[in-house]
């Protein structure tokens, strides 16, 4: 699955938080990582789909 290049990833690093916790702080955040936070999503329904198996 593509995942798009984000800034957030920097940030996720740099604040040692997930997306999630960093849409929650701000309006702003929710609004800019909501793309990125979805293919994340996507990914670990994937996965734990799998799992499943």
């Amino acid at each position: 699955m593509p995942l798009k290049y984000s800034a957030v990833f920097d940030v996720i690093f740099e604040q040692e938080k997930s997306i999630s916790q960093l849409m929650d702080e701000s309006g702003l955040a929710k609004y800019q990582y909501k793309e990125v936070n979805e293919q994340f999503n996507e990914i670990y329904q994937l996965i734990d789909s799998n799992y499943a198996k």
